[in-house]
């Protein structure tokens, strides 16, 4: 099977999508695993809108455990 790109979201490498799942369903995981999910995403994202609201959540996260 050939990995395709999405046409919203660029190649999709195995760090992405597991960064993905990770924001998907931020309540099965810790505050550190969900701020470096935001991490993968704000680098390796085509996608400016998904950057910008990994950006805000893990500026979210990072404020409440500071």
């Amino acid at each position: 099977m050939t990995r395709t790109a999405s046409p919203t979201h660029g190649t999709d490498d195995s760090a992405l999508w597991h960064a993905r799942a990770a924001v998907a369903d931020v309540t099965s995981h810790d505050d550190a695993t969900v701020a470096a999910a935001c991490s993968v995403i704000e680098n390796n994202s085509t996608d400016p809108d998904e950057r910008d609201r990994a950006r805000d959540l893990r500026v979210l996260i990072e404020g409440e455990t500071a």
